[in-house]
């Protein structure tokens, strides 16, 4: 296993010299990288919130299909259809 690590790290370093190479083993968790994530995963919720609020409060069809292509631009991986329905836990 440790000759294929240094196979691998050696062949990346010769195709790519002036790429950093990181070391493939755990490492600790950056707490900054870590609070960073939640940081914008929070965001990004309470941006979907936001949008299903709007959607539901706006009466015009246009707006509401400016709203749908918001949230699919926001989260790719959400069905924007389930979630306009589903009721808020607010």
């Amino acid at each position: 296993m440790v000759v294929i690590r240094f196979f691998l790290l050696y062949t990346f370093r010769k195709f790519f010299p002036r790429l950093r190479v990181f070391k493939l083993k755990m490492s600790k968790v950056n707490k900054k990288r870590r609070s960073f994530l939640i940081k914008r995963k929070r965001q990004r919720r309470e941006k979907l919130q936001k949008l299903k609020k709007l959607y539901h409060q706006s009466k015009n069809p246009a707006e509401k299909e400016k709203i749908k292509e918001k949230i699919k631009r926001l989260a790719p991986f959400l069905e924007v259809e389930a979630y306009l329905k589903e009721k808020s836990k607010v």
